[in-house]
């Protein structure tokens, strides 16, 4: 039996106006892409749970 269970997902979109230039979307996108946002966002999120007593419990997982 596994140890954790899904029990709800979310899941982040993130959009660029149709008619962005694609250096600027490549600049954004080298953003998302970076182990520097891509901490931040985990921190974020994890500051976010543990404001909530009950989910000391829960296992929250970010993937691309």
């Amino acid at each position: 039996m596994p140890k954790y269970l899904t029990i709800e997902e979310y899941h982040l979109t993130v959009r660029v106006p149709a008619g962005l230039p694609d250096e600027e979307a490549g600049e954004i996108l080298a953003i998302l892409e970076s182990k520097p946002f891509v901490a931040k966002l985990r921190k974020a999120i994890a500051a976010i749970v543990t404001t909530y007593p009950p989910l000391a419990v829960v296992r929250v997982t970010i993937t691309r």
